[in-house]
């Protein structure tokens, strides 16, 4: 059996690379069977930890296995709403106390689309699926640059680049920049024929 002092606070850092965590597995090896007496979540303002509960192997009551808390944390990932996901491990009054630290990923303030001279922005708005009070998807970001992208081809803006940059603007919050440069119109002038003798 461990003891109080041994372990009190183990701090043990979970992450989805678990296999490289050797010293963190091990500690963890150390408390499987150990009942767990509480859970705790810190660091989710916007999510609620009911809602964290919900996609978890592991409740108060239940006994800690290692591998079902692994897979816990890749549920919370998979969330998609947090950037960072560690979990402490304490000593409660009867068994272990789960302390989940959650770092969330920021929401979007505002999204500001700039060099859009051409094409207007209520032609741009109505393509776009990226809203204000979100939380932030890279992904998504990319998949509406693209829709910018394909809107300007449709009017004939081939040759236009559309970039996207992030800038925070605190903890908690980031505005998104979509840049347009849209180039030169493409136009058909003239259409040649070459080789034709008989025709």
């Amino acid at each position: 059996m461990r003891s109080a002092a041994a372990t009190a606070h183990l701090g043990i850092a979970l992450a989805l690379a678990w296999a490289t965590l050797c010293p963190a597995a091990a500690a963890a090896d150390a408390l499987d069977g150990r009942k767990i007496a509480a859970l705790k979540f810190t660091g989710n303002r916007k999510t609620e930890s009911e809602a964290i509960k919900l996609v978890l192997a592991l409740q108060a009551g239940d006994a800690f296995v290692r591998e079902k808390l692994q897979g816990d944390v890749r549920a919370v990932w998979n969330m998609g709403y947090f950037e960072d996901v560690k979990v402490d491990a304490d000593e409660a009054d009867g068994g272990l106390e789960l302390t989940w630290i959650l770092v969330e990923k920021p929401t979007v303030r505002k999204i500001y689309v700039a060099g859009a001279k051409e094409v207007g922005l209520d032609k741009i708005n109505e393509v776009l699926d990226l809203k204000k009070d979100t939380i932030l998807d890279l992904t998504k970001v990319k998949r509406n640059v693209d829709k910018v992208r394909e809107l300007y081809v449709e009017k004939g803006y081939y040759l236009a680049e559309v970039g996207s940059e992030v800038k925070r603007i605190s903890q908690g919050e980031v505005d998104v920049y979509l840049n347009v440069d849209e180039h030169a119109k493409v136009e058909v002038r003239r259409i040649s024929y070459l080789g034709n003798k008989a025709v």
